[in-house]
């Protein structure tokens, strides 16, 4: 939802394609200026692309592994870009998806 400056929020935008997501979270991971949100569904990850007014292009999906219990964002190898980490609870592992964007300057 976005804020109108006063305290209040306008009415909220629904995202379908997430499917038990247990995580969110927000990031400029295709380098555009405008937040994006990474959400920890079933077996894997999916960014949905801000496009800056509080609406979202369709999520794009990467898997990373079993029954996803929690979700980190962050710049793991140090390119500048964010990545996204998952802990595994099917697996009893985690995952690190990186970053493979093509940025300007980065």
């Amino acid at each position: 939802m976005s804020g109108n400056g006063d305290g209040t929020f306008q009415t909220g935008v629904t995202i379908d394609g997430v499917l038990l997501a247990t995580g969110l979270a927000a990031a400029d991971f295709n380098c555009d200026g405008h937040l994006d949100l990474a959400a920890s569904v079933l077996d894997g990850v999916s960014i949905f692309a801000g496009n800056g007014n509080g609406f979202f292009a369709a999520g794009v999906s990467f898997v990373t592994g079993a029954q996803i219990s929690g979700l980190a964002v962050g710049d793991f190898n140090g390119d500048g870009k964010p990545d996204a980490a998952t802990a595994n609870f099917g697996g009893k592992s985690m995952s690190v998806a990186l970053n493979t964007t093509p940025c300007r300057g980065k």
